[in-house]
C-alpha cells in the first residue's frame, strides 16, 4: 500500500513538473513572436511594455537598435550572434539592466558610460573584437559576471578591471 502512494505522489510530482515546463515554453514563444527589430518599432515597444527579456539573438544586425535605449523596463537584453560593431553612449538609458548578452558581435570597443549601469550583474561580451576596456568598469559593483572570452583584451586592462572588481567573476 505505501508503494503505491510513493508511486502516485512521484507521478503526480512528474505531471506538475511537466504542466510548469510546458507553460514557460509556451510563455517563451509567445514573447519571442511579439519581438520586432528596430525599424517596427511600434510593435517591439509594445513587446517592452509586456515584458522585461528582450531576445534579439540571430536577427543579423549591423548596430544596436536604438527604440530599445528608452525601454527603461528592460531587465535582460540579448543581442547574441549578431553583427553588431558598437554599443551606444545612451546605454546608460537602460537603469534597471541586469543582464547585457552581446556575444557574437563585431564590438571592438565598450562606451564610458556602461560604468553607470549600476544594476548590471552579468556583461556578456564574448567572442567580439575588444582590444581594451574603459577603467570606469570599475563602477560596476554589482556585476557579478564579465565574460571576455574571445577578444584581445589587454592584459593590462584585464589586471587593472580585476582589482577593481574583486567580486566580480571575469571570464578571459
Amino acid at each position: 500500500m505505501k508503494s503505491k502512494i510513493i508511486i502516485a505522489i512521484i507521478v503526480l510530482g512528474v505531471l506538475i513538473l511537466g504542466a510548469f515546463v510546458i507553460g514557460r515554453s509556451m510563455s517563451s514563444e509567445n514573447t519571442d513572436d511579439l519581438s520586432t527589430v528596430g525599424s517596427q518599432s511600434d510593435n517591439s515597444n509594445q513587446n517592452n511594455d509586456l515584458s522585461d527579456t528582450v531576445d534579439y539573438t540571430n536577427r543579423a544586425l549591423t548596430s544596436f537598435p536604438k527604440d530599445l535605449l528608452s525601454q527603461t523596463n528592460i531587465m535582460v537584453l540579448n543581442l547574441e550572434n549578431n553583427q553588431i560593431d558598437s554599443i551606444p553612449a545612451e546605454i546608460k538609458n537602460l537603469i534597471n539592466l541586469e543582464q547585457l548578452l552581446i556575444s557574437n558581435n563585431r564590438l571592438t570597443g565598450i562606451p564610458v558610460e556602461i560604468s553607470q549601469m549600476s544594476n548590471l550583474k552579468k556583461l556578456d561580451l564574448s567572442n567580439n573584437r575588444i582590444t581594451g576596456l574603459p577603467l570606469e568598469l570599475g563602477k560596476l559593483t554589482q556585476l557579478e559576471i564579465l565574460d571576455l572570452r574571445g577578444n584581445n583584451v589587454a592584459q593590462q586592462d584585464l589586471d587593472q578591471i580585476k582589482v577593481m572588481l574583486t567580486s566580480t567573476q571575469v571570464l578571459n
